[in-house]
């Protein structure tokens, strides 16, 4: 599962990711695991309806995580990755 929010709410992503979770499936043509999300609009802003739109803009965070598991040894490793996307 990943989670797609404005940066501008870095702040709360804990309680936003929770509520705009998107899910991820994997390709096992390319090996890669892939999600699709349309960013809200001025017009459509779906979960983020009365949101400033000024916090709509700009950069957005993906957030996703991942579990390693060692079956030989017991123990589970869960990596999480974050980074941001800014579109023109």
């Amino acid at each position: 599962m990943a989670s797609v929010n404005p940066s501008a709410l870095d702040y709360a992503q804990n309680l936003v990711a929770v509520q705009t979770g998107v899910p991820m499936q994997f390709n096992a043509a390319s090996g890669l695991w892939e999600a699709s999300y349309t960013l809200p609009t001025e017009f459509d802003q779906g979960f983020y309806k009365g949101v400033p739109t000024y916090t709509l803009a700009g950069g957005w965070t993906v957030s996703y995580s991942r579990r390693v598991c060692r079956s030989s040894s017991g123990f589970a490793v869960i990596i999480f990755h974050s980074f941001t996307l800014y579109h023109a």
